[in-house]
C-alpha cells in the first residue's frame, strides 16, 4: 500500500532540502537612497557630448543630485552592453564614483587611478545609467533633498516610470518600490493598475515581476483587486520545472504566495502541478498555498 504523506509532514521534509536558485543579492537599502547618500558617489543628469573608444564617455553636467559634480566629466563604462547603448547628444541620469574598493577589504576605498567610472549597485545588475524623464528627475531630486516628498507623488513617479520600456530604469523603480515598505499602504488603484501591467507582461524579466508581487501583497485591499487575475495569468504561463539558474523559481514562489491570500478553490487545479516542481522552495510555496486556499474554502486539506 502506498503511504500518503500529510501536507504538514511534507513541509517539514522540504524544509531540510535546499537547492541553489538565481536569487540576486538585493540592495540593503532603497537604491535611490544608496545612490544619493553614499559619500563616495556622485549623481547627475547629464548630456553625452562624446563617446571615446573603447569604453569612455564625456558628459556635460545639467543637474547635480549628489556630490560636487564637475561641469564636464569623462567616465569609464565597464560593461560593453551599456557603452554600446549610450547615444551622443542624449541626456541620462548617471551615478558614478572616483573611488574603488580594495579587492581583499571591500570596505576600504581609495581613489581609482583609472579615473571615475559609472557604478553598479548590488541587486540591480546593471550600470547606473537611467532614463532622463520628469519622473526620474523628481525621484532623484526627492531622494537627495532634505524635505520629505508626499508619498503619493513618489508612488505616481515610480509607477509611471515603471511602465516605460527602458529595462535599467524599470529595474531601479521596481526595486525602489519593493524596498520602500513605507509606501505600500498608500498605493492607489490607478498606481496598482500600472504595477499589474508590469506583472502581467511576459517581456519583463521574471525577477522584477516577482519583486512586484512581493510588494503587492501589502497594498491596501482596494488596490489588490487586480492581483488574483494577474496571478492566474502568470501561473498559467509557467511550467513547474525550471532551469535553476534562472529567476523562474522566484516568480513561481511569489505568485503562489500571493495566491494564498487571493486564490479561490477553482485556482487549486492550476497550483497542483507545482507540487512536483524541481525547485524545493516552489514546492513548499505550493503546499502551503493550496492548504490555505482549501481551508478558506471550507474543504479538507489533501494528503499527498
Amino acid at each position: 500500500m502506498t503511504r500518503l504523506i500529510p501536507i504538514a509532514a511534507l513541509i517539514a521534509i522540504l524544509g531540510l532540502v535546499s537547492l541553489p536558485h538565481a536569487y540576486a543579492a538585493r540592495p540593503v537599502q532603497p537604491p535611490l537612497t544608496e545612490f544619493t547618500t553614499n559619500p563616495y558617489n556622485q549623481v547627475m543628469a547629464g548630456r553625452v557630448v562624446e563617446k571615446i573608444a573603447p569604453n569612455k564617455v564625456r558628459l556635460e553636467r545639467q543637474v547635480a543630485y549628489a556630490g560636487d559634480v564637475a561641469a564636464s566629466v569623462i567616465l569609464r563604462i565597464e560593461d560593453e552592453e551599456t557603452f554600446a547603448e549610450v547615444r551622443e547628444g542624449q541626456s541620462y541620469i548617471i551615478a558614478f564614483s572616483y573611488f574603488t574598493s580594495d579587492p581583499q577589504f571591500r570596505e576600504s576605498k581609495y581613489e581609482d587611478p583609472e579615473g571615475p567610472r559609472m557604478i553598479r549597485l548590488r541587486g540591480l545588475g546593471t550600470s547606473a545609467l537611467f532614463e532622463d524623464t520628469p519622473e526620474t528627475r523628481f525621484l532623484f531630486e526627492s531622494a537627495s533633498g532634505e524635505a520629505q516628498p508626499d508619498p503619493r507623488d513618489v508612488l505616481e513617479a515610480l509607477t509611471r516610470q515603471m511602465v516605460r520600456p527602458d529595462p535599467r530604469t524599470q529595474s531601479l523603480v521596481v526595486v525602489e518600490l519593493l524596498l520602500r515598505r513605507d509606501l505600500h499602504a498608500s498605493v492607489l488603484p490607478p498606481q496598482a493598475e500600472r504595477v499589474a501591467e508590469v506583472v502581467s507582461n511576459p517581456e519583463v524579466v521574471q525577477e522584477l515581476r516577482a519583486f512586484l508581487l512581493e510588494a503587492a501583497v501589502a497594498f491596501p485591499d482596494r488596490s489588490q483587486r487586480w492581483l488574483r487575475e494577474a496571478c492566474r495569468q502568470v501561473i498559467a504561463a509557467l511550467e513547474p520545472d525550471f532551469a535553476l539558474e534562472t529567476h523562474g523559481p522566484q516568480l513561481a514562489t511569489a505568485v503562489l504566495v500571493a495566491m494564498a491570500d487571493h486564490g479561490a478553490a477553482e485556482d487549486v487545479q492550476a497550483m497542483v502541478p507545482f507540487l512536483a516542481s524541481n525547485a524545493p522552495k516552489v514546492v513548499r510555496a505550493a503546499i502551503e498555498s493550496i492548504e490555505i486556499v482549501l481551508l478558506r474554502a471550507g474543504r479538507a486539506s489533501p494528503s499527498l
